[in-house]
């Protein structure tokens, strides 16, 4: 019963060192998606601000993230305070997220 034993650890041996092993590095991984961190900006001018309900009308210039023409447009804004300083024609810069199937702006400034 021994030689049988001693044959079969050799056999697993034999086995174990023949058997090719792989380094991590070589090995493919399934890449990572990038953050969401894709920031939607635009520029324009305000044709109207109510910060009682938190709208602005713009009118921006082409907004290429999200293939948009210039246009005049109303938006909801996500902080309603930042409509309080406001006025008609003022130049701003704002940036867009996507909210369900419409986008608001999630912050505006006095360019």
């Amino acid at each position: 019963m021994k030689p049988f034993l001693i044959l079969g650890a050799v056999f697993a041996a034999a086995i174990f060192v023949t058997t090719p092993t792989y380094a991590m590095d070589d090995m493919k991984m399934p890449a990572e998606k990038p953050a969401a961190t894709h920031e939607i900006s635009g520029t324009g001018t305000v044709v109207s601000a109510n910060a009682s309900t938190g709208s602005v009308t713009l009118k921006h210039e082409p907004i290429p993230a999200i293939n948009w023409p210039k246009m005049t447009m109303a938006f909801k804004v996500k902080n309603k305070t930042q409509l309080e300083k406001l006025k008609k024609g003022d130049r701003v810069e704002f940036q867009l997220e996507k909210s369900g199937q419409e986008y608001v702006i999630s912050n505006i400034q006095e360019k």
